[in-house]
């Protein structure tokens, strides 16, 4: 897996490298940080097939200003070891929240937690979820139960319990579920019942949903205004040259 920086250095040199990483800086994007977030077919067979990637990366922040270590306490001793896999954190409008696969394995390592699930092949979306996986166009993304999240003021986050990962297109940002979303998931996934908010953390619960969707919001506005064209710096850096 690639840093950011050897993806940069392998496509600049010089002082175009050096104006590409100062704009990566000025707007707080860790050049440290990995950048290939797909998920890949492990194995395939009558059964189904098996899905790795990284579900969450150590050290990047999120587009929350959120980061992980390998201190983050991810419950699954106390939630379940196997989570559910879903699409788009049940946010799709055709797939909705039906369950495509379940985590068969995990395991920390220098780069983040390494994720493995099964996705039956009776699944009625085996076949879209193969090609999206093949296209190269799918990560992972966890979901977390609001009310057991915590953070420090830096940011970094110490509490995290997982829920689910999905399959989605926008890898390694993962999202706080909201309490509806919770109810729905503990009528198939009865463990999760016992984690549901009661009626006085109910509103906290909602608050801390809706102020990550605020801040997750202002982190893509923050991205687009500030977006890096790469062939504006060539083009800048060849006029230099020649004038």
């Amino acid at each position: 897996m690639k840093r950011l920086h050897e993806i940069v250095e392998e496509k600049f040199e010089g002082e175009v490298l050096e104006k590409v990483l100062k704009m990566l800086d000025e707007v707080g994007i860790d050049v440290n940080q990995p950048q290939s977030f797909e998920i890949t077919i492990k194995s395939i067979d009558d059964e189904g097939m098996t899905l790795g990637g990284y579900g969450v990366i150590w050290g990047g922040r999120d587009l929350v200003g959120d980061f992980f270590t390998k201190d983050t306490d991810f419950w699954f001793d106390r939630i379940t070891e196997n989570p559910i896999v879903l699409y788009d954190h049940g946010q799709d409008e055709e797939i909705k929240k039906s369950i495509v696969g379940r985590v068969s394995g995990k395991s920390a390592d220098d780069w983040g937690l390494w994720v493995e699930s099964q996705i039956e092949k009776s699944n009625e979306y085996f076949e879209a979820v193969q090609k999206l996986v093949e296209d190269g166009r799918l990560g992972y993304s966890s979901g977390a139960i609001p009310h057991l999240v915590e953070r420090k003021s830096t940011g970094e986050i110490t509490s995290w319990a997982i829920a689910e990962f999905s399959l989605t297109t926008t890898p390694a940002e993962p999202r706080t579920l909201g309490v509806e979303q919770l109810r729905t998931l503990a009528e198939t996934e009865p463990a999760y019942k016992a984690f549901l908010p009661d009626e006085s953390e109910d509103a906290k619960a909602s608050e801390q949903v809706d102020e990550d969707e605020r801040k997750r919001k202002l982190g893509i506005a923050k991205l687009r205004s500030k977006r890096i064209n790469f062939n504006e710096i060539l083009e800048e850096n060849q006029d230099e040259e020649q004038s």
